[in-house]
């Protein structure tokens, strides 16, 4: 059935085997992954099919402590979610990721990276990446000429930019062909109704212009973004003491996002050769993009978490005109309604991502976009801390309160921060790159260094995984602790967040979960 509104759904429709929460990438990923093999699955939105042109003033919420942007402008509630505005890039996290630091604060994750690894490859596959364009390191390489760029402790890699991020656009054939597929839009979720047996019996919808329904299903996943997720477990917990989970503790805590901020500026360099080395790559049309690591021996001596660094240069003609070309394909790809339509919604997509795109590459290149000077930038790991964390506004009662996010750092970030400088800058000298200037704040390790580093609008826990309720909200399976059938898709469920954009990690536990659940439904066991 193609993608509905609320209000035009049949009141006779099928029961699914799998209630999804949310078409965004985890939503969507998921759906057309159970629905190929077979599996009749309900999607409930509760944005609108296209991008509305107030979607910001709709992220209801706000935020103390650190600003936060990506409250309001790093999701999208419409079909397709935050994948409307991202730029496609696909970062996987490593082994080490994984790992417990107890000495950072970092816990383990309850699952291997032996385990995560084939669910990488799953989500390429789905994404329509091919498996020469994954190795990026072979990729560098043989467009360098070089085996290595900095040597020491670390090393170049490389992310891939999918050519399509827009997943209502990627995946609008399967949307509307999957014939056990359904995807309704403007069918915001408010609350979820429980058994004798702790197993969701019910999920309600509410909308302005129908009346409230009320859906179920043997398995409910919550794929609705980290803040939307969050919010529905706290409020059922607040309004439904029978929830299961209405005394856990870890919900919307552990709260963690990726910092991104400026940190040295070049002088003397050798701008051939760090073209040469770091501008981007492009391979049958998809776009690659360098940056610098910390390898895990630096990591491991040093004692600091995961960051990588980039070069932060002045905008080149090349690169400005293919990217330029690279948003006009997404904004002007047509989806099948007819070429009124298409034009409707390439004029409505670009009121939309014009601005976004400009003000990513504002907050990225602020120093840079109008003059000629080379910076350093580093994206940090930010430490889970207890001191962060999603609640919902105590100005509203618990059935209607948006969020409240409390943003705020452990402060171990300011460490790794300068540890990577001083060890980035030490290889550039060497190497014959340049001279980095570093911050003299930074190498004080002051924390006013902090305060000019933005969120990179990469929301992540709130809902983490973990073998108990006693240090978490889901197990290894994603299963919400004290609930029978009731799961949750994407990052909101990462113990940590690694220093990179989470989709691409977030995607392959979703499928994961995917299988899972083919797994439940093949036995028939909901419970």
């Amino acid at each position: 059935m193609p993608t509905v509104p609320i209000d035009r759904l049949p009141a006779d429709l099928p029961a699914p085997e799998v209630l999804i929460i949310g078409a965004g990438a985890v939503g969507i990923a998921m759906a057309v992954d159970l629905a190929r093999r077979g599996v009749p699955v309900l999607v409930l939105e509760g944005g609108p099919a296209d991008p509305p042109m107030d979607w910001e003033r709709r992220n209801e919420g706000r935020s103390l402590g650190r600003p936060f942007d990506g409250l309001k402008t790093g999701r999208m509630q419409a079909l397709g979610g935050t994948t409307r505005l991202w730029g496609g890039q696909l970062v996987p996290f490593g082994p080490r990721d994984f790992v417990g630091e107890p000495a950072l604060g970092k816990p383990a994750w309850p699952i291997a990276y032996a385990d995560f690894v084939p669910w990488v490859d799953a989500a390429y596959d789905l994404l329509g990446v091919p498996a020469g364009g994954r190795d990026t390191v072979a990729l560098w390489s043989k467009a360098t000429g070089r085996a290595d760029a900095l040597g020491g402790d670390l090393h170049i890699g490389m992310n891939i930019w999918l050519n399509q991020p827009d997943f209502a656009q990627g995946f609008a054939r399967d949307l509307a062909d999957l014939p056990h597929l359904t995807v309704v839009t403007g069918a915001r979720v408010r609350g979820l109704h429980f058994g004798a047996q702790g197993e969701v019996s019910a999920v309600e919808v509410q909308s302005a212009n129908a009346p409230p329904r009320r859906f179920s299903a043997p398995h409910v996943v919550l794929a609705n973004g980290t803040f939307e997720i969050v919010r529905l477990l706290l409020s059922t917990a607040a309004t439904r003491p029978d929830c299961g989970f209405a005394d856990n503790r870890h919900i919307g805590r552990w709260f963690v996002d990726h910092l991104h901020g400026l940190c040295g500026r070049f002088s003397g360099e050798n701008r051939a050769l760090l073209s040469q080395i770091f501008d981007n790559i492009y391979v049958d049309g998809t776009k690659y993009n360098v940056k610098i690591r910390a390898g895990d021996a630096l990591r491991a001596r040093a004692g600091i978490g995961n960051v990588a660094a980039t070069l932060n240069a002045p905008l080149g003609l090349r690169a400005t005109l293919r990217d330029l070309k690279g948003l006009a394909g997404r904004i002007l790809a047509g989806d099948g309604r007819g070429a009124l339509a298409t034009i409707r919604q390439s004029l409505r997509l670009a009121a939309v991502l014009v601005p976004v795109v400009w003000r990513y590459v504002v907050d990225r290149r602020s120093s840079t976009i109008l003059g000629r000077e080379v910076w350093l930038g580093l994206e940090l790991e930010q430490v889970p801390t207890d001191k962060s964390y999603i609640t919902l506004d105590p100005d509203y009662p618990p059935e209607t309160a948006p969020v409240l996010l409390h943003w705020d750092l452990d402060g171990v970030e300011l460490r790794t921060a300068r540890v990577m400088a001083e060890e980035v800058a030490a290889r550039f000298a060497e190497g014959g790159f340049g001279h980095v200037e570093i911050d003299p704040r930074l190498l004080a390790e002051d924390p006013a260094w902090l305060d000019q580093c933005h969120d990179a609008k990469h929301q992540i826990g709130g809902a983490r995984m973990a073998a108990s309720a006693a240090e978490g909200v889901v197990d290894a399976d994603c299963r919400v602790f004290g609930t029978q059938n009731l799961f949750i898709a994407g990052a909101a469920v990462f113990p940590s967040g690694s220093f990179a954009n989470p989709t691409l990690s977030a995607i392959a536990l979703s499928l994961r979960l995917s299988a899972h659940l083919f797994g439940r439904v093949q036995d028939g066991d909901a419970g």
